[in-house]
């Protein structure tokens, strides 16, 4: 009984601290992919002597840190929304995911991050076999695409 009338009585706007998680220095989005890309997939690849040039794909308000997640790296970031660049890193560009060798060099990146793409925007077969092609177009040979996605029915593809 308890739990129910506490759960009407916080405002809605209160009920979004559930979904943000505070780590020291700033907010972030407390999803369990977001947790594990952040605490364990950057710290594995900000560590290794070859990753020097890194593509983030998409970008968000709980993005906006990343790029300072990599300091001595060669970070770009894309998102197809012109309004999202506010969040993007210094080196970014309003682009589509199924056109990056129009902006980018072949084989340009060590490493690149794909979270959050596919069913959100990446929504059919040939976007998603597109987006790898693409992907893979200006990934240096060896080099490492991360993919995640959210596996929620309303956006499996």
């Amino acid at each position: 009984m308890l739990p129910s009338i506490l759960k009407k009585a916080v405002p809605s706007n209160l009920k979004l601290l559930s979904k943000v998680r505070w780590n020291g220095d700033r907010w972030r989005l407390n999803a369990a992919d977001r947790v594990f890309l952040e605490d364990i997939v950057f710290p594995h690849f900000r560590n290794l002597s070859d990753v020097h040039t890194i593509l983030d794909i998409g970008v968000d308000w709980y993005t906006r840190f990343y790029p300072r997640c990599f300091p001595d790296h060669d970070y770009w970031t894309i998102d197809i929304d012109p309004a999202k660049s506010r969040y993007a890193g210094a080196q970014h560009r309003t682009l589509s995911v199924t056109r990056l060798s129009t902006a980018f060099r072949a084989r340009q990146f060590d490493l690149i991050f794909c979270n959050g793409v596919l069913g959100w925007g990446v929504d059919s077969y040939d976007d998603v076999t597109n987006t790898f092609a693409e992907c893979a177009s200006v990934l240096r040979p060896g080099g490492d695409l991360v993919v995640g996605w959210n596996d929620i029915p309303e956006h499996q593809i």
